[in-house]
């Protein structure tokens, strides 16, 4: 279903260069050649429809192509973070009944241990195609056998088997993973390529890593709308910006804490932006003051955008006139937002609850988890767990987790309105407000804080400054000063580990920094 609808965009065009990847170049034809091949191969090592393939590959040609792979044969693909250890790869392995396993070969030799039950393919970087390199003993003959060879291609089964896996965790740590059809990513993408107004002109950037719903949706929207798609083995600044002036990049989506730096560059790094069109800003929110310096360094379109791995994009807004700093936007088309109370009721409008969502482009479920499929949905609407509001125009506006939400003598604290305030203040680079146990009130507001570059930041002057920006009860009775948040890879905070802060029991005025590095 995607190979047939990548090639119908190419149609005309298949000498057009489709992928750029360290310089060089494939051409559409090429590009679908090099998957073609790795199908064949993959299908002689007996990988058949619905078979799952765990993968741990670093951005580039491989990834790629192994995706596409999967999508040609109609496997189900997992892909996994080549920094995974090896129990979370046991794990993962175990929760989907992986049957195949593809690995860089500088890992290869780190996860032997779990060889036994699962076909084994290495990628060599001087070889475009993964080669099968062990079968585990319990599989050795129900992997190779002639009769796991599939060779149906069934469309009508691609569309609604799962394709992709991604790898998430419930409240107890047991993997969760997101089950998503090729059906599914295909209308994702068509969403996206009409909300940003995508053509087979646009050449498209990709900076985060390929085993995220970010990345491949860069890869799909580029590929089904007939365009190029720059892929870079990791994010750094300066590649960032020398990329998009190399390759005249005209759209991509960034991750958050990948834009702010902008801020502060100089003219003649900004002018290396010309020939974006659009910037879309995602997977984390921006603070208030970034957006406000960023937006006048910026001549193309800026957006901000809101969803889950669930249900894609839920809301998008390009900052104008019309629109306010603060919002995540409006819901894209067929998508609707409703706002729910700790009883499931509708909330009034500006009022904080519960962000669910009725979308075209939800997930199929987790696999093999219908109780918890169930437990996540309220009458065909997607409970996030996202706190937020609309307004009486229509915008949602973003709060926080809700497991993050801090409760003080009853009272419900969100911890995005007291990072927003805090780096409101000069010194303030970044901050993050969590719970610490209370006797008295169950919970107070603590607060973690980076100093912005040569500024050392003192707790006696921020209670000053802050003590007429929020409500008595929303004011931090705990301080601490760290050289870093800690982050995922695609700059989502990591709150829960911020715990350790307390735990260690470190001095709340003191103002060296403690590591808590991502």
């Amino acid at each position: 279903m995607l190979i047939e609808a990548i090639t119908e965009a190419y149609t005309g065009n298949q000498d057009k260069t489709a992928l750029i990847i360290d310089e060089k170049q494939w051409s559409f034809e090429e590009l679908i050649r090099g998957v073609r091949q790795q199908a064949d191969v993959l299908k002689q090592s007996g990988v058949r429809q619905g078979d799952r393939v765990i993968s741990l590959l670093p951005n580039g040609w491989h990834a790629t192509v192994m995706l596409l792979a999967c999508a040609q044969i109609g496997s189900t693909y997992v892909p996994m973070p080549l920094s995974s250890t090896t129990s979370a790869l046991a794990t993962a392995t175990a929760a989907v009944s992986a049957q195949h396993i593809v690995l860089w070969y500088g890992v290869i030799e780190t996860h032997s241990e779990i060889f036994a039950n699962a076909v084994v393919f290495e990628v060599q970087p001087d070889d475009p195609l993964a080669r099968i390199v062990s079968v585990g003993a319990q599989v050795a003959q129900a992997a190779i056998a002639p009769s796991r060879i599939d060779k149906s291609g069934g469309t009508s089964r691609r569309s609604s088997t799962p394709f992709i896996l991604t790898m998430t965790s419930g409240s107890t740590g047991a993997p969760k993973p997101i089950m998503l059809s090729q059906a599914t990513k295909l209308l994702r993408a068509r969403a996206a390529i009409a909300t940003y107004n995508l053509t087979r002109t646009d050449t498209t950037l990709i900076a985060t890593p390929l085993y995220h719903s970010l990345a491949q949706r860069l890869l799909l929207v580029s590929l089904l709308s007939g365009g190029s798609v720059v892929i870079l083995p990791k994010f750094t600044q300066n590649l960032w910006l020398a990329s998009i002036a190399s390759y005249q990049v005209t759209f991509t989506i960034a991750v958050s804490s990948q834009l702010v730096p902008l801020i502060d560059l100089p003219d003649a790094e900004i002018a290396k932006l010309a020939s974006l069109k659009t910037l879309v800003s995602s997977s984390a929110l921006m603070n208030l003051s970034d957006k406000e310096q960023l937006l006048p360094r910026l001549d193309c379109h800026f957006h901000e955008c809101y969803g889950a791995s669930e249900v894609a994009i839920v809301t998008d807004v390009q900052f104008g006139e019309d629109s306010p700093l603060g919002t995540v936007g409006r819901p894209l088309p067929g998508v609707r937002i409703k706002i729910l109370d700790s009883d499931n009721k509708p909330c009034a409008t500006n009022s904080v609850g519960e962000i669910c969502v009725q979308s075209p482009y939800h997930f199929s479920g987790y696999y093999q988890c219908e109780a918890a499929t169930k437990a996540a949905f309220d009458q065909g609407f997607f409970k996030t767990g996202d706190l937020g509001y609309v307004d009486c125009r229509g915008y949602l506006f973003y709060a926080g987790r809700k497991k993050d939400v801090i409760i003080s003598g009853g009272i419900n604290i969100y911890p995005n309105d007291v990072e927003q305030a805090l780096e409101s203040l000069t010194g303030v680079a970044e901050a993050a407000a969590f719970p610490v146990p209370d006797d008295q009130l169950g919970e107070v507001v603590a607060v973690a804080l980076v100093a912005e570059p040569a500024t050392i930041l003192n707790a006696h002057y921020l209670r000053l400054e802050i003590f007429d920006r929020l409500a008595d009860y929303q004011l931090p009775r705990h301080w601490y000063f760290v050289e870093s948040l800690p982050k995922t890879a695609l700059g989502k905070l990591q709150r829960f580990r911020l715990a350790q802060l307390h735990q260690c029991r470190k001095q709340p005025n003191e103002t060296t920094s403690a590591g808590l590095n991502s």
